[in-house]
Order: C-alpha cells, then structure tokens, then sequence
C-alpha cells in the first residue's frame, strides 16, 4: 500500500509538472505571438504614414499646379468675359430700344383696340337701351313662356346682336319679391334660359350667351308697390368678356 501510495503521489507530481510546463510554453508562445502583431502592426502603420505623407505632397504639388493654371486660365477668361460683355452690352441696349419701340406700337395698337372694343360696347348698350327702353321681355304669368309682344322685343336684339358677332352676354333673369326665393331663383333662371333659346333659335351663335338667374336678390325699384314689382321682373343683358 505504501508503494502504491508513493506511486500515485510520483504520478501527480509528474502530471503536474508536465502541465505547468505546458502552461509555460503556451503562454510564452501567446507572448510571442502578440509580440510578433504588434511589431506588424506597428510597422504597417509606418508604413501607411510614410504613404500618407507622400500622397499628401503629391497632392499639395498639383493643388499648386492647378491653382497656378486656374488663375492662368482666369485671367483670359476674364480678358475675353470683358469682351464679351462690352459686345453684349452694346446689343443688349439695341435690344431694349427695339424692345421699347415694340412695346410702345403693342400698347398704342391695344389701346386703340380697347378703344374700339369700349366705343362698341358704349353704342351696343346704346341700341340695347332704346330697344328696351320701350318695350320690354315679359312672360306670362308664372311661367317662363314669352309674350307674344316680347318676342316683337328680341326680334329687334337679335338684329343688334347681329351687328355685334364679337361681344358676348350674360341673360339675367330677376324677379319680384312675391312668392319664396327658392321659386323665384328657378322662375328667374327658367326665364333667362327661354330668352337664350329663341335668340339662339333667331341663329344667334348660343355659345356667346350664359345665362343665371337672380331670383329677387338684386331689385331696382320697390317691391311694395305693382310698379315696383313690373320693373323688378325684368330680363338684363350683362356685357361679358370672352375669355
């Protein structure tokens, strides 16, 4: 037993000691291993600073041969930049004279036109006066049929819409305050678009005709008294632009 005992123990130790000693060369391997990356690391990082260095000279050398060739080639741009612009400027002020001239004959020749167009408008509203001023677009009551005497009335509007092919209208349709303004809205508009059918119907061209109606929203006499009311319950040709 004793021998055994001192067996086992000599066992042990030698176990030991072979893994102290393997303990030993791996951590001394370990050491040299690091060692042997960081002398690496060391000499590439020199090595990426000296190319640094090289690329940032190479780079300050033809930053300075571009700035000379750019200040070069600025200066005879700005030589031929001067030239241009006195050629430059000196058309551009013919031009604007031309320009100018232009622009004085367009206003001269559009205010001529509006001229025109206003001292139409002015003899249009002239005709379309005297023509109502004597007679005027009635219906028959509560409805939106023309009198017979009213068409007598358009038959004379549409002889001066004739003479005017270029001027176009909205037909107004307005009524008295009797009766509730949801109806007389309707009347009004039922009215307005009556007189635009007959016209058109005369072979005056429809599409210069809109036509709305105004219920009793915009009167020009009283709607107390039955004269009042006649005169609300009119038809209005509103001078409209085109566009």
């Amino acid at each position: 037993e004793a021998r055994l005992e001192a067996e086992r123990k000599a066992e042990e130790e030698r176990l030991a000691k072979e893994k102290a000693e393997a303990e030993a060369k791996a951590k001394a391997d370990e050491e040299a291993r690091l060692k042997a990356e960081e002398e690496a690391k060391a000499k590439a990082e020199e090595e990426a600073r000296l190319e640094a260095e090289r690329l940032a000279e190479e780079e300050r050398l033809a930053k300075e041969k571009a700035e000379a060739e750019a200040k070069a080639k600025a200066d005879e741009e700005a030589r031929l930049k001067a030239e241009e612009e006195a050629k430059a400027k000196a058309e551009e002020e013919a031009r604007l004279e031309a320009e100018r001239l232009a622009e004085e004959e367009r206003l001269a020749k559009e205010k001529a036109e509006a001229e025109a167009k206003a001292a139409e408008e002015e003899r249009l509203r002239n005709q379309l006066n005297s023509a109502l001023e004597t007679s005027t677009i009635e219906f028959k009551y509560n409805s939106a049929i023309l009198q017979d005497k009213s068409k007598e009335t358009l038959n004379q509007l549409v002889s001066i819409f004739s003479e005017h092919p270029n001027v176009n209208f909205e037909i107004q349709g307005h009524t008295d305050k009797s009766g509730k303004e949801d109806y007389n809205l309707k009347l009004s508009a039922s009215r307005a678009e009556a007189v635009k059918t007959y016209l058109v119907e005369k072979g005056i061209d429809g599409n210069r005709f809109t036509t709305k109606g105004y219920g009793s929203s915009m009167p020009i006499a009283d709607n107390s008294t039955n004269e009042g009311r006649l005169k609300n319950r009119r038809v209005v040709f509103q001078i409209v632009d085109p566009n």
